[in-house]
């Protein structure tokens, strides 16, 4: 059995944490392979586990892990928040390189639209939309005009059903 299926069968990290008396972040950095634990509570986990925690195959893991970390391998990313504005280029380079698509495209007209998008508040959810629709109708997808385009047409959109 491995750490995390032990954690979930014992009530998640918090529910361990209380349990044994860790703390949550302790658990939660073991369970996500940020850390491996010392010796002391390695011996404790074994033990409160009844040797059912397969320590041999959690160290193969973590290994694994630590070395495509040092590789720059990205082992988790985070998805950014679809409520937040797009008012800086490293935001939407940031969109781009979350979605797969070359992040060098906004450099030319990038800043242009960012400086109109910050007065009209567009969220990384519009830019989302709208890269998912031109997808669709089989245009270019990175093309930061047609994005522009894309978002103003679903916002007129948008307001029309609203006058309805």
């Amino acid at each position: 059995m491995t750490f995390q299926e032990w954690v979930d069968e014992n009530g998640g990290q918090i529910g361990v944490a209380r349990k044994f008396c860790f703390t949550s972040s302790l658990i939660g950095a073991w369970y996500r392979f940020e850390r491996f634990p010392r010796a002391d509570n390695l011996t404790l986990l074994v033990a409160y586990s009844e040797g059912r925690i397969n320590v041999q195959q959690w160290a193969a893991d973590f290994a694994e892990r630590q070395r495509q970390r040092s590789d720059g391998t990205s082992v988790r990313q985070n998805k950014i928040k679809g409520n937040l504005p797009v008012n800086c280029l490293s935001r939407l380079k940031a969109v781009f390189s979350e979605l797969g698509m070359p992040a060098e495209r906004c450099n030319l007209r990038g800043p242009r639209f960012i400086a109109r998008w910050k007065h009209s508040h567009v969220t990384v959810s519009e830019v989302r939309d709208a890269i998912t629709v031109l997808e669709l109708k089989n245009k270019d997808s990175s093309d930061i005009e047609l994005i522009h385009k894309e978002i103003s047409n679903a916002r007129r959109s948008a307001l029309g059903r609203l006058e309805e």
